[in-house]
C-alpha cells in the first residue's frame, strides 16, 4: 500500500468535521512506512494539500484539516469554528483545553450575551489563528489534563463573573447547578482554588459550594 492509498483509507475512516492533523498524519506515516519524521512531514503536507485541492478536505488552519461530506448539493465543508474548537479542546482522547470567558458564562446560563468569539483556554495557546476566526485562545492557569480540566474550568467561570457582565437573577445558584452537573468534587476544587484563586474568588467559590444545598448534595448530584 502506497502513501496515497493509506491516506485515502485514513480520511475515509475519519468522521465529518473531525480535525485531521498534519502532525498526526506524519507520525502515522513514519511508523507505517518506516521513514524518518522529516520525510513523513513533507509527504503529509503534499498529500493533504492534494486532498484539499480536490475537495475531500477543508483546511481550517495550518496543520489542521477537516473531512468534507458529500451531499446532493455537492461537497459540504465542516464548520470551521467547531473544528478549531475541537482542535484546541481535545487531542485524541485527552482534554487539552476548555471553554472560557463570556462564552462559558453564556453556556452556563449566567449571561444571555452571546460573544462574537468563543474564548478557549488551551495547551495549544501558542498556535496562531486567523483574525477572522470566531474563536480566540489563551493560556490556561496550568497545563490542562483529563484530571484537572473541569476544575480549571470551574475556577475560570468564577473569575469570568468578575470580568464580564452577568444578567442572571441568581448566578451563584446557577454556578452551583453547573458544578453539580460537572460532577465536581468539592475537596479537589478547594485544593485548586487555594492555589490559583485570590481571596475574593476563594470566598465566592466557598459561598457557591456551601450555600443551602450543601456539600453532600453538590458532590452527589
Amino acid at each position: 500500500m502506497g502513501y496515497a492509498e493509506y491516506l485515502n483509507n485514513f480520511i475515509k475512516d475519519a468522521d465529518f468535521g473531525e480535525p485531521i492533523l498534519t502532525s498526526e498524519i506524519a507520525d502515522n506515516l513514519a511508523r507505517e512506512f518506516a521513514i524518518d519524521i522529516g520525510k513523513a512531514k513533507k509527504t503529509a503536507n503534499v498529500y493533504l494539500k492534494r486532498f484539499a485541492d480536490r475537495g475531500d478536505l477543508t483546511r481550517a488552519r495550518r496543520g489542521v484539516y477537516g473531512k468534507n461530506k458529500a451531499s446532493v448539493f455537492g461537497r459540504i465543508a465542516p464548520d470551521n469554528t467547531k473544528m478549531l474548537t475541537e482542535f484546541f479542546i481535545k487531542d485524541k482522547n485527552d482534554k487539552i483545553g476548555y471553554l472560557a470567558g463570556p462564552a462559558l458564562l453564556n453556556t452556563l446560563g449566567i449571561s444571555t450575551q452571546v460573544p462574537a468569539k468563543q474564548t478557549i483556554a488551551t495547551n495549544r495557546y501558542r498556535y496562531k489563528i486567523n483574525p477572522d476566526a470566531a474563536i480566540e485562545i489563551k493560556r490556561p492557569i496550568i497545563k490542562v489534563t483529563n484530571e484537572n480540566a473541569k476544575y480549571l474550568q470551574a475556577i475560570e467561570a468564577v473569575k469570568a463573573m468578575k470580568k464580564y457582565p452577568i444578567d442572571a437573577e441568581n448566578p451563584a445558584a446557577l454556578m452551583q447547578f453547573a458544578f453539580r452537573n460537572m460532577e465536581i468534587d468539592v475537596a479537589t476544587l478547594m485544593r485548586y482554588a487555594n492555589d490559583y484563586c485570590d481571596d475574593r474568588e476563594l470566598r465566592e467559590i466557598i459561598d457557591i459550594v456551601f450555600r443551602e444545598a450543601g456539600q453532600n448534595e453538590l458532590t452527589q448530584g
